[in-house]
This record gives structure tokens, C-alpha cells and sequence, in this order.
């Protein structure tokens, strides 16, 4: 019995990095699906992609720890890992995604911002100027009414 137990230790922690990598794979997949704009079809395909992989990484974990057979600690071990990744590495890579995406959406941005501004601007100033000629033609009126009344 004594055995049976010595290497379980190892493979589980081998399944737990094995489940990180499988999360790791997760997000490319959710990364691509929402790259793609996908669709039913794309979705189906891409998720069949990350189910092949992921049985490839699994079975590579196992393999390399030389498991002839999978057991409820390696399959704990992978679900652990991949949980873990998924409320920790994952979270704080979809923060720093959504910076980068917002701040590539700012830049993207700038120009277009910038012309509305520059838009805002002349308005404004035409604005200005239109007020200045009518006050000018005002005084000019009140002039020339002063002048003919004699």
C-alpha cells in the first residue's frame, strides 16, 4: 500500500501545472473566439481545437511522469490547476488585456478626438465672429440713425 503512495504526491503536482496550462490555453481559446467575431461554426471549431490540446497537455503531463493510467488525484490534481489559474493568472491577465485594449482604443482615438476638438473650436470662433459683426453693424446702425436725424 505504502507504494502506491510514494509517487502520487509528484504526478498530482504535475497535473496541477498541467491544469495551469490548460487554462492558459482557455484564454488563447476565449482570446481567439472574440478576435475572430465568432460565430457558431468558428466557436464549435476553436473549442475543438482547445479540447485537443488540452487532451494533449494532459496526457503529456501524465506521460512525462511515466502514469500508464489516469486517477481521480491526477484528474483533482488538472482541476485544481486549471481553477487556480482561472481565479488568479487569468484574472489579472484580462486586467492588463483590457488596459491594453482600452488604451489602444484611446490612441486609436486621438485623431478622431482631436478633430472634433479642432471642429468645436472653429465653431466656436465663427460663432465669436458672427457675435463681433452684428455688434459692429448694431453700432453702425445707431450711428447712421444718429447722423440722418438732424
Amino acid at each position: 500500500m505504502m507504494f502506491e503512495t510514494v509517487g502520487q504526491a509528484g504526478i498530482f503536482l504535475a497535473m496541477v501545472y498541467a491544469g495551469l496550462a490548460v487554462g492558459l490555453l482557455y484564454d488563447g481559446a476565449r482570446l481567439a473566439r472574440r478576435l475572430l467575431a465568432a460565430g457558431a461554426v468558428i466557436t464549435g471549431i476553436v473549442d475543438l481545437l482547445f479540447w485537443l490540446a488540452a487532451g494533449v497537455v494532459v496526457s503529456v503531463a501524465l506521460a512525462l511522469r511515466g502514469e500508464d493510467s489516469v486517477r481521480l488525484y491526477a484528474l483533482a490534481g488538472c482541476a485544481s490547476g486549471a481553477v487556480l489559474y482561472l481565479l488568479g493568472v487569468s484574472r489579472a491577465l484580462r486586467a492588463v488585456g483590457q488596459a491594453v485594449a482600452r488604451a489602444y482604443r484611446r490612441v486609436e482615438e486621438t485623431p478622431k478626438w482631436q478633430a472634433k476638438l479642432e471642429k468645436q473650436r472653429l465653431r466656436q470662433q465663427e460663432r465669436r465672429e458672427q457675435k463681433a459683426l452684428a455688434k459692429g453693424r448694431r453700432e453702425q446702425e445707431k450711428k447712421t440713425r444718429g447722423v440722418s436725424k438732424p
